[in-house]
């Protein structure tokens, strides 16, 4: 079974904190209201970054990996659930392995 760690944020009124989300990752409302601004994207040759207004009880969907800032209009509480996806640092992690690990792969120490 794969780790899923969910983060919890609590954010008074005026506060703002950027996260690195990966694509299909939920950022889930329990309490309060919120600006998400998503990564930045291209929009008829512009540079965009997309927002939404999420309140009490609305999810919001990652469309893609990258940072978003989450800027609470009063105090909020909510819940930063990861995708269902494997994670882009456990494939790292797997061809990593799978080029050096096990004694099988290249050396990177120089030979005397």
């Amino acid at each position: 079974m794969e780790d899923r760690r969910t983060m919890s944020l609590a954010l008074g009124a005026g506060q703002s904190q950027q996260i690195l989300i990966e694509a299909g990752s939920t950022v889930l409302v329990v309490a309060g209201r919120v600006v998400l601004r998503s990564t930045l994207g291209w929009l008829a040759e512009n540079v965009v970054a997309g927002e939404q207004v999420c309140e009490t009880e609305q999810a919001w969907v990652a469309e893609t990996t990258g940072w978003i800032e989450i800027a609470a209009q009063c105090s909020t509480r909510l819940v930063v659930i990861p995708s269902d996806a494997v994670s882009l640092w456990s494939r790292v992690g797997r061809c990593l392995e799978a080029i050096f690990g096990a004694g099988g792969g290249p050396s990177l120490r120089k030979e005397p």
